[in-house]
């Protein structure tokens, strides 16, 4: 019987081990303890983020103003699809349907972004990690002194001062990557 007590009590030990990663994501090119793996691992349990078809994240890859404006979306409502806003700016360039109209519906309408101009948004242009940082910080609500002039740079300063840019060494005129992007949000 005191066996039988120990052979179970391990048993549970081990499966609740195991159940604690059972949900985590592991993506071929995202190693553990490397750059980023902790925030990649966290949001991809959370739906947050998802790796690609051959089971990479692309943790170096340049991302959409689409797919941002989806992550953003994703973080702030804590769905995969968030709600689609009737108010929204209908930006001529983000066709119905498609699966970033409601995210970028969803941003236009909190003001997290205003698009790029002459009513588009440009969905598949790749997105400054200056952008971003914007995106992110009007998002979470901060209040960024903003000069047209000096875009993003308010932002920048505002995201360093709350921490979002702990642990990434970014370029604001540089494409926003993967990785870099997981860590901000």
């Amino acid at each position: 019987m005191k066996n039988l007590k120990k052979v179970l009590a391990l048993a549970v030990a081990f499966v609740m081990c195991f159940t604690m990663f059972a949900g985590a994501a592991v993506f071929s090119d995202v190693p553990v303890g490397g750059d980023y793996s902790e925030a990649i691992t966290f949001l991809s349990d959370l739906q947050i983020i998802a790796g690609k078809p051959d089971g990479t994240f692309g943790v170096n890859d340049a991302i959409t103003r689409a797919d941002a404006a989806c992550l953003i979306a994703r973080m702030m409502t804590g769905q995969q699809n968030p709600p689609k806003y009737d108010n929204h700016v209908a930006f001529s360039d983000v066709p119905v349907g498609s699966y970033y109209e409601a995210a970028v519906g969803y941003c236009a309408a909190l003001g997290v972004t205003s698009g790029t101009g002459g009513g588009k948004f440009s969905p598949m242009k790749t997105i400054t990690d200056g952008e971003f940082v914007a995106m992110l910080t009007r998002a979470l609500g901060y209040d960024t002194p903003e000069n047209p002039l000096q875009f993003p740079m308010g932002n920048i300063t505002v995201a360093q001062a709350k921490g979002l840019l702990d642990g990434v060494n970014i370029d604001y005129m540089s494409d926003a990557l993967r990785g870099e992007d997981a860590q901000m949000l």
